[in-house]
């Protein structure tokens, strides 16, 4: 009988940082050029930081895109049910002030706010949703994450979650209040800014099993 050796275990892989290329004034690239870059490049996120910097991050995943699919889709529903306003997904770009892009996970925009969108825009909006959702994937780092959503308050957004599979924790971002953390929420409410809306979060806690 040969007996065959195991293989070597690959070491798990860490998340790594996103890069982030500061760009010649010359190369500034415009609302066309960032989705074309997009579109040649699906297999990276594309995005612009307050410096305004390229950052250069890699896809989220299987699993980090079905529970971004999972909340989309369950916001989806409440909308047409009479929530109305428009929403997005990851590949929905928001320029914020002047320098800096960004795209949520999943994005609601009330009907009050989606007024300010032309009809017929397909390009980078330029306003900032009231309500965002940003899931924490293998390859971010929750301290990047959190600044991020400090970003969106400040530019408007007006409830935040930020959700962490990883720790199974919820973070509760509201305007001029401290995040408020939550460990294994089974649902979290739209509160005012979202009414009657509430989302179940059974998938994205049922890997954690």
């Amino acid at each position: 009988m040969v007996t065959l050796e195991a293989p070597p275990v690959a070491p798990a892989i860490a998340p790594t940082a996103p890069l982030m290329l500061a760009l010649p004034s010359a190369w500034a690239l415009s609302d066309q050029a960032l989705i074309d870059l997009c579109s040649l490049n699906e297999d990276r996120e594309f995005e612009f930081d307050e410096l305004g910097r390229l950052v250069i991050m890699s896809g989220a995943g299987g699993a980090s895109s079905e529970r971004a699919f999972d909340f989309g889709g369950q916001l989806f529903i409440w909308m047409r049910a009479g929530g109305g306003g428009r929403g997005t997904t990851a590949d929905g770009f928001f320029r914020l002030g002047s320098r800096v892009v960004r795209a949520p996970d999943v994005a609601w925009i009330s009907p009050e706010r989606a007024r300010q969108i032309a009809p017929g825009d397909e390009g980078i909006w330029r306003i900032c949703p009231d309500f965002i959702v940003e899931i924490v994937s293998p390859s971010d780092q929750l301290r990047r994450q959190q600044e991020k959503m400090e970003l969106w308050l400040s530019y408007g957004v007006r409830l935040g979650w930020l959700i962490d599979p990883f720790t199974s924790t919820a973070h509760i971002y509201r305007p001029d209040r401290p995040p408020e953390v939550l460990k294994r929420p089974d649902t979290l409410s739209g509160e005012a800014v979202l009414r009657g809306f509430t989302a179940d979060l059974t998938l994205i806690w049922r890997d954690e099993d």
